[in-house]
């Protein structure tokens, strides 16, 4: 739904980070393509959002009417964007909690690029482990100077990681109670470690990794530092936020250690952000303000389109009306499936079935677990114009009750299948449709006012084109 507005929508993600803020000057740059009363749009800004831009929704069309297409799509966003920034919003709890840890996220990322990435000086030890390291081609070519540079910024960086990590380590200063790191540790490894099996899904379930500790356990200090104490309650919640297939529980009382000296050294990268107003770099401030324009226009939304959709009764029955066989149900096949891994033990299944065998039966049989039983008992609807005509043609070969066969080499299995029932084509009648009727009339009517709105807010949007830099861009393929 709404697929009409998917261009402009879409390029609301694309083009906020990388616009240029306004400057006073009323002259436009050469590379400057655009002004609106926010910012400029750059041959750049462009050409990035074109990149980031799905190719489902970019116009079509050759040359300069193509770069104005995608200009006006730019330009709708940005209108679309202004009307929304101009109306006041409060973040939801649920936009606030995402929107603290992204804005965390943001400033640690931009210390770590000052502190690391761009401290890094490459040496010539950087160049020799790349190049030991890199393989030629086969017509035994010599490896080009940027991918050997390339390489050794890595090992830069590596070694730089290095360095600041054990400048942050004498800088915390920690000093851990060992007794505290002991009991810690004893609690950890009561735990039952075990992982699920990932190729199992029926029982992929993740147990608790919380330790148990009293109220006073919690509150103990773990650990002292300069940038504070770190109490075992902290440690705790910290170390549950942890990937459990990449951090093992902390069974020892070493293992409790440097896993604190790690959120120690978080909780100093955080004291730096704040000492360093990280929060008033550029990147960051940009980023931030992109975000906050995608919860305004959530709530612009919210207020414009959402409140003013009519899904009451009379309205719903209205719609259906007009076209009931649209909310009809195509012919189709209902069935039950069950993969095996042998030819064999799949045609003894058909085999049974044929003998009068119940499938729950057989799930019965071939399966140790609820949830397996339950899936295999399930039962799918197969269309009859799905793109899989060879399946709809074996189904419509079967009598209900009938099973065959199908083989899926991609998948290394033999899958049996049973035919269960054969349902004509037939119209819903409206209390059935009714999820369906109040989708459609809410898509359609959602799509009209937002062409409406969008329209206006284009409108009222004042801009300035410089139409020597739209003739110079060129986007490509």
């Amino acid at each position: 739904m709404l697929l009409a507005l998917a261009p402009a929508l879409a390029v609301f993600a694309t083009v906020a980070l990388a616009a240029t803020p306004r400057p006073t000057r009323t002259a436009l740059p050469a590379n400057v393509v655009a002004r609106t009363p926010e910012r400029d749009l750059t041959l750049d800004d462009l050409r990035t959002a074109w990149a980031r831009l799905d190719p489902r929704y970019r116009p079509a069309g050759t040359g300069v009417a193509l770069n104005r297409a995608f200009l006006e799509q730019l330009l709708e966003k940005e209108a679309m964007a202004a009307a929304a920034m101009a109306e006041p919003f409060i973040m939801t709890d649920r936009e606030t909690a995402q929107y603290i840890p992204y804005r965390a996220d943001l400033e640690r990322r931009e210390l770590y690029r000052i502190l690391v990435v761009d401290s890094a000086v490459v040496i010539p030890v950087d160049r020799d482990s790349a190049r030991s390291r890199m393989i030629t081609s086969p017509d035994g070519s010599p490896i080009p100077p940027e991918s050997i540079e390339s390489a050794a910024r890595d090992w830069a960086q590596r070694r730089r990681s290095d360095v600041v990590a054990n400048m942050i380590k004498i800088a915390v200063a920690p000093a851990f109670d060992d007794p505290a790191a002991g009991r810690l540790a004893a609690a950890y490894a009561a735990i039952d470690s075990t992982l699920p099996n990932l190729n199992d899904p029926f029982q992929a379930s993740i147990r608790s990794r919380r330790p148990a500790l009293t109220a006073d356990d919690s509150l103990r200090v773990l650990a002292r530092s300069s940038v504070g104490d770190l109490r075992v309650g902290e440690f705790v919640s910290r170390f549950t936020m942890l990937n459990p297939f990449q951090s093992p529980l902390p069974v020892t009382e070493g293992a409790v250690k440097a896993r604190g000296e790690q959120f120690l050294g978080q909780m100093w990268f955080d004291a730096e952000v704040v000492r360093r107003k990280i929060a008033d770099q550029p990147a960051v401030r940009t980023a931030l303000a992109e975000r906050r324009e995608s919860i305004a226009l959530d709530h612009w939304y919210d207020r414009h389109v959402r409140a003013a959709l009519d899904t009451s009764e009379t309205a719903l029955r209205a719609h259906y009306a007009t076209d009931p066989a649209r909310f009809g149900v195509a012919a189709h096949a209902l069935v039950k499936n069950w993969a095996v891994p042998t030819q064999v033990t799949a045609d003894s299944l058909v085999a049974a079935i044929a003998a009068g065998t119940p499938w729950d039966s057989l799930c019965a049989h071939f399966t140790s677990r609820e949830q397996e039983r339950s899936t295999c008992a399930q039962t799918t609807s197969i269309a009859d114009d799905m793109p899989d005509t060879m399946l709809v043609t074996m189904l419509k070969l079967l009598a209900p009750g009938g099973a065959y066969v199908r083989v899926e080499p991609d998948g290394g299995v033999y899958r049996v299948i049973q035919l269960v029932a054969r349902n004509p084509a037939r119209i819903r009648p409206f209390e059935e449709a009714r999820t369906f009727v109040a989708r459609d009339l809410a898509g359609r009517q959602a799509e009209a006012i937002l062409i409406e709105r969008m329209a206006a807010a284009r409108k009222a949007l004042r801009v300035t084109v410089n139409e020597p830099a739209l003739a110079r861009l060129t986007l490509e393929p």
